[in-house]
């Protein structure tokens, strides 16, 4: 395109360049190395390079997305195979640094693919079906589009997904546009910004009609005037389209095969960043693209674009990222009973038992400070009334967790241990909302309570019940006991049993 000046950046050549994100504050660009499972941060004014190394033991083969978190300094969302996660990057860090990531969310999808946040910060994030050796997909139709809204509700917006790709916005906030590879289009919705639902799909752009047949549509972008900027894998260009007309405006040729993806940066918005990869490419591709794999800057292009949007959380993600979470295992064991009294607590007079057949709970019940699970049937001494449900796990994204033990906090909240889910959740019962979640290195967390001289450590159990060897390979502190510290809040002394019988009087005597 004439008047574009194309610039490979000091960065290397990666199998596959992804999700590139402008940092206005650190005048830095985030590029995914998706197969190199890290997040390379290019510091454009001082040449400065980071890398972050995501070590998650070694399940997941690929990170494709990072996106600062609003309001929670040096807090990102990336996605690690088919997982969301939250890490800590600091600028302060080694230039060569190595995280464990903390699990946000996650999927039973092959893994996920590009990401985005929407005008009003909740996150769009794509997954695609399952590839083999040479990453060609195997399974048609079997990804899907999801939301993470701000109170971390994880919600499936579209399905029959081959390989999620490309998103952008109209800069009215009244279209969202989206990109499934394996269809070749691009299509439009109807976008509402208040509620974040789409509807009305439609085709904006058949690639079969645009002479780009071998080409592949990526990643995308908006500029100010509402065009399309696509990165074109296999297509070795950039193509500006106008959605409204459907039809391809401007083209940009870059010095690599597969470009894989775009955003505006720089400290106007003026510059095109350009993603690209080496993958699928033979020697001869390579001898060809010398530059496959790059990192581009495109100025000249007389547009500009808008500063993309972080994730903003309802949640405090940052409050509990470097609590200290001590194992205090003494014994482990395992217990098989498929029938049994389950959690028992005392009220301030009386002890409330209740009796289950098996552990399957997707609702908590709370009553006067009293916490207990209400399910197949409740016995008890006292009649509870005006029962109503405060947390419905099937709308919290939680839906795969089991709530299981659980206390409150000296203002009121709930702290809910989460079988199968790895976690202790902070509930906030008035307005029935998880505020914060604590990760724990045990799949089945089962039980909690305040404890320590001052009661702001919060003691927890797990077990090892139900998991398969893989899951103990995985989970190796599964069924251990946990000290939880810096959580900022306390809870108050247990209540022990007060019995009017004189238990102790003849508890000594003979046969």
């Amino acid at each position: 395109m004439a008047g574009a000046l194309v610039e490979q950046l000091h960065l290397p050549c990666l199998y596959l360049g992804e999700g590139p994100h402008w940092q206005p504050d650190l005048e830095a660009l985030l590029v995914v190395d998706v197969f190199g499972k890290a997040i390379r941060r290019h510091f454009v004014r001082s040449g400065r390079l980071q890398v972050l190394h995501i070590d998650d033991g070694g399940e997941a083969k690929t990170v494709t997305m990072v996106i600062p978190i609003e309001g929670s300094q040096d807090l990102y969302l990336i996605s690690v195979g088919n997982r969301i996660c939250v890490v800590r990057w600091r600028t302060e860090d080694p230039d060569e640094h190595t995280v464990r990531p903390r699990v946000l969310r996650d999927t039973k999808d092959s893994h996920f693919n590009d990401a985005k946040c929407d005008p009003s910060g909740r996150l769009w994030v794509g997954t695609m079906g399952p590839q083999d050796e040479a990453g060609e997909i195997t399974q048609m139709f079997a990804g899907a589009l999801y939301r993470l809204d701000h109170d971390l509700t994880f919600k499936k917006c579209v399905d029959r997904v081959s390989c999620s790709n490309g998103l952008s916005w109209s800069p009215d906030r009244k279209t969202f546009y989206y990109i499934d590879s394996e269809a070749f289009s691009v299509d439009a919705f109807d976008y509402d910004d208040v509620t974040g639902n789409i509807s009305n799909r439609r085709t904006v752009l058949d690639y079969a009609k645009t002479g780009f047949g071998g080409d592949i549509p990526d990643g995308m972008t908006s500029d100010i005037d509402g065009n399309l900027w696509i990165a074109n894998f296999r297509g070795s260009k950039v193509i500006c389209v106008d959605p409204v007309k459907g039809r391809v405006t401007r083209q940009v040729d870059l010095p690599s095969k597969n470009v894989t993806s775009v955003c505006w940066g720089g400290p106007d918005y003026a510059t095109l960043y350009v993603t690209s990869g080496k993958m699928r490419l033979t020697l001869e591709d390579l001898e060809r693209w010398p530059s496959a794999g790059g990192t581009f800057a495109v100025t000249g292009l007389g547009t500009k674009g808008a500063p993309a949007t972080c994730f903003r959380s309802a949640v405090d993600l940052d409050a509990d990222f470097d609590l200290v979470i001590e194992n205090r295992t003494t014994l482990k064991h395992h217990v098989n009973q498929p029938r049994h009294h389950s959690h028992a607590k005392n009220d301030v007079k009386r002890l409330i038992c209740h009796y289950h057949h098996y552990p399957y709970f997707y609702h908590y019940y709370y009553h006067l400070g009293i916490q207990s699970f209400l399910n197949h049937s409740f016995y008890s001494f006292i009649i509870l009334g005006n029962r109503r449900t405060v947390l419905d796990y099937a709308k919290t994204g939680f839906g795969g967790d089991i709530p299981d033990g659980m206390t409150s906090d000296i203002d009121g909240n709930l702290w809910i241990a989460n079988f199968r889910g790895s976690k202790v959740i902070c509930v906030d019962p008035v307005k029935g909302r998880v505020t914060r979640q604590v990760d724990l290195p045990s799949k089945n967390v089962t039980s909690v309570c305040w404890g320590g001289p001052d009661y702001s450590t919060l003691y927890v159990t797990s077990g090892k019940m139900r998991l398969t060897l893989e899951d103990l390979e995985r989970w190796p502190s599964a069924g251990g006991t946990f000290a939880v510290t810096g959580l900022g809040t306390k809870g108050a002394p247990a209540t022990c049993f007060r019995s009017a019988v004189d238990l102790d009087a003849d508890f000594d005597l003979a046969g």
